[in-house]
């Protein structure tokens, strides 16, 4: 699934998606947007099949956020706009994305305790 994913993504100008805020983005730039949200990922210490809850927002940053999910292979929670880390918790995720006021990981240990709360 990764490879087509990257087939259909990598170089190419379409499809193109269109955001409420005028915002444009092809395939290309999703693919490439993806990147920096693999590496925050990483940097809250996710892995391959971690539960990773998303902020489900009409936003760029969902989007990408959510092939980097794809690529990185981490299971994927979808959680209301409105949702917050403390709902991703309860939920058993691993780690959470926000995307109000820029982008924000936050992942926690088994315990419950913060681990990392980079930002991008």
């Amino acid at each position: 699934m990764t490879e087509r994913v990257r087939a259909a993504l990598r170089d190419s100008p379409h499809p193109v998606w269109r955001f409420e805020d005028g915002t444009v983005l092809s395939a290309a730039n999703v693919w490439a947007a993806s990147r920096q949200w693999i590496g925050l990922g990483r940097a809250c210490g996710l892995e391959a099949g971690d539960r990773v809850a998303l902020r489900a927002a009409p936003c760029p940053g969902f989007l990408a956020a959510l092939v980097a999910g794809i690529r990185e292979r981490w299971t994927i929670q979808l959680l209301p706009a409105t949702a917050g880390a403390e709902d991703a918790q309860s939920s058993r995720a691993r780690g959470f994305f926000g995307f109000t006021g820029g982008a924000a990981c936050i992942s926690w240990d088994d315990a419950g305790n913060p681990v990392s709360a980079p930002s991008m």
